[in-house]
């Protein structure tokens, strides 16, 4: 009988033991997949809070669309698309086009290549990033200098694409969050 409960709890243990792993723990030795950060998986609508300075000045608002390899972002800015191709992910914006690595690691620079880039680095992974009481999971934080001397950092979620945006230039510090967001 002594066996048969050492056994018991041996096995309770071993499944509440499994059950109760964390399955968003997320592996950053491993390389990351731009594609399942810049893009999502649904079709929606996007409105994010523009801060100047600390101070709330606009809103500025996204459709986001998804077509199997190519995704599309409509705004009053014009339309952005990345074009999904193995290995490397195409970014067109109106006046400019970027070359993406697709799988890259912490600490891996050069990810986006352009004649107006300098240098763009993958600097940190956020299981929670927190920023003007938003909370976003899962995100990764890329930082670009560009030629022109703009400083920005870039925060994409997992299946989400930008949460937010902070970009100096020339004194003026900028933020863009992510404030709400519907299916369309």
């Amino acid at each position: 009988m002594k066996k048969f409960k050492q056994l018991t709890l041996t096995i309770t243990l071993i499944f509440f033991t499994a059950c109760g792993t964390d399955t968003q723990y997320v592996d950053t030795a491993r390389p990351f997949d731009l594609w399942n950060y810049m893009t999502s998986a649904s079709n929606y609508a996007v409105e994010y809070a523009i801060y100047e300075n600390s101070q709330l000045t606009d809103y500025y608002t996204e459709e986001h669309f998804q077509y199997g390899d190519e995704y599309v972002r409509e705004s009053t800015s014009g339309e952005t698309k990345i074009l999904l191709n193995s290995n490397r992910l195409l970014m067109i914006e109106p006046d400019n086009q970027i070359s993406i690595i697709r799988y890259v690691k912490l600490g891996d620079s050069g990810i986006f290549q352009a004649p107006n880039i300098d240098v763009c680095s993958l600097e940190r992974f956020y299981e929670h990033y927190r920023t003007r009481g938003q909370t976003f999971d899962n995100v990764i934080q890329i930082s670009c200098t560009y030629k022109s001397g703009v400083y920005q950092e870039l925060y994409y979620g997992f299946n989400e694409g930008i949460v937010s945006i902070y970009e100096e230039d020339n004194g003026l510090r900028t933020k863009y969050i992510k404030v709400d967001e519907r299916r369309i």
